[in-house]
């Protein structure tokens, strides 16, 4: 199954008598991290460093164990580069034998059978790693890496501090991680009570007044005489508040389903998703004289198609109700790197102010200038639910030259979790 050599015997000396003093102070100095490290990345970070310096070697890694105990992924590493090193599966590798095997090993790195990795490692100048698993009771959490110039030779002394301090590694890795997973937990928690204010101010206030406004009307209607005009104006204010309470829970709907309803991935085509988009449009293109212009960048997105459309459509629906008299041009500017392909909607109107942006993604948060026009104020808060649960980014920047642009930035390679 390993596609490495047979384990070799580790050279065992006899303990100098001098030497148990100073493993014990290692042993001391981790004990004190571990009560005052902060968090999971200072912990390793800083007893990574603590052994290279208490037992002499050049260069260091620690690995943690991922979920279905396949592959292990680098967690903390000095004097060495990270790269081509992120991640090593247990079949290929000594880091790998060390979790499979529950042993400590101490190899050459001329053993090594995967030439790949062993041209990096002599590269790097490492001539021999001793791996030391990390143990939570029975169970192998992660692996710490040694690496030396010359070749292993492990005193029984280290073997005995190095297999204590890989065990209290073990423990206060499980106890940061659990540490996390209540903080997680209690994150989700304090959102879900937001959410449940955040529909209680919805319902007490945007649902109230439309309401009220339809009951006073109505309640003139019962009592008094009315003539013709006053009760067209009447009708008229009546289906004015009748629409807003519409159009407040479609939003309300529209949030809790891109917060709630799982996403469905797949390979999208954007510039079909923008060329339907600006042709519900047309008539306001041609009315306004305006410019709406698709820069191709690229041409697929993974993603879920319904919410991303609903995104850029909420982004290109602001320009048109926002942008003032004055709007001319709207932009959709396709852009990809090496890691993320990102959508950036631009106009030129009236913008916003710089004290908006703080707040301008929040529900129920409208920009001065949607003064006197229709909207719930939970199109941009849509727009981020989205971009959170795809695992991307939504900024907002003012050009110099006037106008707003947002910028919706996705992984290259979709959301990492996909639900459907």
């Amino acid at each position: 199954m390993n596609e490495l050599t047979p384990t070799k015997a580790i050279t065992v000396r006899e303990k100098p008598k001098g030497k148990a003093n100073k493993n014990l102070l290692l042993l001391l100095e981790i004990s004190k991290l571990i009560v005052t490290a902060q968090g999971l990345p200072n912990l390793l970070e800083s007893a990574l460093d603590i052994l290279l310096k208490g037992l002499r070697y050049f260069a260091g890694r620690i690995y943690l164990m991922d979920p279905g105990g396949k592959t292990l992924s680098l967690a903390a590493w000095e004097g060495i580069s990270k790269d081509r090193l992120e991640k090593v599966g247990t079949n290929n590798s000594f880091t790998g034998l060390a979790a499979l095997n529950k042993a400590i090993v101490a190899h050459s790195v001329e053993e090594l059978s995967d030439e790949t990795r062993k041209a990096i490692l002599k590269e790097r100048g490492i001539a021999s790693v001793v791996c030391i698993p990390i143990f939570f009771g029975k169970d192998v959490v992660g692996v710490l890496n040694l690496a030396s110039n010359r070749p292993a030779k492990l005193r029984e002394a280290y073997v005995e501090v190095l297999s204590a301090i890989a065990n209290q590694l073990g423990v206060a890795i499980t106890c940061f991680k659990t540490i996390d997973q209540l903080k997680e937990k209690t994150n989700q928690l304090q959102k879900e009570q937001e959410a449940i204010r955040f529909f209680t101010y919805c319902i007490t206030h945007d649902l109230k007044n439309p309401a009220a406004a339809i009951v006073a009307l109505i309640k003139r209607l019962l009592e008094k005489s009315i003539n013709p005009k006053k009760l067209t104006l009447y009708f008229n204010q009546i289906h004015s508040a009748s629409l807003q309470i519409y159009h407040l829970i479609q939003d309300l709907n529209s949030y809790i389903a891109t917060k709630e309803l799982p996403l469905s991935v797949e390979e999208l085509d954007i510039i079909t998703i923008l060329e339907d988009i600006k042709s519900r449009y047309e008539k306001d293109i041609k009315d306004r004289n305006i410019t709406f212009t698709i820069h191709s960048g690229f041409r697929t997105l993974k993603g879920d198609g319904v919410h991303i459309k609903r995104a850029i459509l909420n982004l290109v629906d602001n320009s048109f109700k926002y942008g003032g008299e004055n709007l001319r041009h709207i932009d959709i500017i396709l852009e990809e790197t090496q890691e993320f392909k990102t959508i950036r909607v631009k106009d030129d109107g009236v913008g916003l102010k710089e004290e908006e942006i703080a707040t301008l993604f929040d529900p129920f948060q409208r920009k001065s200038s949607a003064k006197g026009t229709e909207g719930s104020g939970l199109g941009l808060a849509i727009v981020r639910t989205i971009m959170e649960r795809h695992q991307g980014t939504i900024s907002v920047n003012r050009p110099k030259d006037g106008g707003i642009e947002f910028c919706l930035s996705f992984p290259k390679d979709g959301p990492s979790i996909t639900c459907k």
